[in-house]
């Protein structure tokens, strides 16, 4: 996905945020911002991917501050925070009449935390999201190919959600599922580390993409995942940092997020803070 105009605002307010985070003094402020405004007039003049212009002004960040993850805190929060409703999510799966439409809306509600960066996440807002429908869904589609499926690929997005890719993880059944994080941090974006500590190890092999950028970018990618992304038998893509870098992909790879801005709901075609489940194929363009 191309930046947009409104990208550029976003990804200039990310920037500011990850620099205070990472408690930059005036000096590194200021040039942060400069370098910042280079980047984002560079990237927009040139039609460039969202993933690539977010990954070089977090670089900046990183190397103005010496601060790699200035998101930290708020990831180990986001994963207590979480692991808190577990028991709670887990149950409402459990009884649900689908069991795993259950579990997809319980991995797309985990897709809204990065919205909680600077409040506690609380289970009636989870709540409420896990009572919207799929504005957009391929569920049958998904169940045919999940049936003939051996080995599912989930992309990861950020550190908290992977609790609630747990419980989807588990409805699975007896499937070989690898779960690939980014390599080293990036904003709230989940690494080893955090999927470790949401206890996914137990139910997933657990890999590094081998990118750091905020979608799973291919070309930044190792080779070994990127064979692994086309010959799995099966794609999961969550989140809209992994709708923008790999939704051109001719690979066929199943979406599962919330549309939380304007350009993303415009590309996919639907309105700001929908569900979406969808293919490529399912996508109006």
């Amino acid at each position: 996905m191309r930046v947009t105009m409104d990208c550029v605002s976003c990804m200039m307010r990310q920037t500011v945020d990850a620099a205070r985070r990472a408690k930059a003094d005036e000096g590194a402020q200021k040039r942060i911002l400069i370098g910042a405004c280079e980047i984002l007039a560079r990237g927009f003049n040139n039609d460039e991917m969202t993933v690539t212009i977010s990954r070089d002004l977090t670089q900046l960040v990183v190397e103005e501050t010496s601060v790699e993850d200035p998101y930290l805190e708020v990831k180990e929060r986001h994963i207590k925070e979480a692991l808190a409703l577990y028991p709670r999510l887990k149950e409402r799966v459990a009884k649900a009449p689908d069991r795993l439409l259950a579990a997809l809306k319980t991995a797309a509600a985990g897709n809204v935390l990065d919205i909680f960066i600077d409040v506690d996440v609380q289970a009636e807002d989870v709540e409420e999201i896990l009572n919207q429908d799929f504005a957009l869904s391929c569920l049958e589609e998904f169940r045919q190919q999940l049936a003939r499926s051996k080995d599912v690929l989930i992309l990861a997005d950020n550190a908290g959600e992977t609790v609630f890719d747990r419980i989807l993880i588990e409805e699975l059944g007896d499937k070989n599922v690898i779960y690939a994080v980014k390599d080293s941090p990036i904003a709230n974006d989940a690494t080893l580390k955090d999927a470790r500590d949401s206890g996914l190890e137990e139910v997933a092999t657990l890999i590094s993409a081998g990118c750091s950028t905020a979608g799973t970018f291919l070309d930044d990618c190792t080779e070994e995942f990127r064979r692994l992304f086309f010959e799995a038998d099966l794609v999961i893509s969550k989140g809209m940092g992994n709708y923008e870098a790999i939704s051109e992909s001719p690979r066929p790879v199943f979406f599962l997020l919330k549309a939380k801005c304007q350009p993303v709901a415009d590309d996919i075609g639907v309105p700001l803070g929908e569900l979406i489940f969808a293919r490529q194929e399912d996508i109006r363009k």
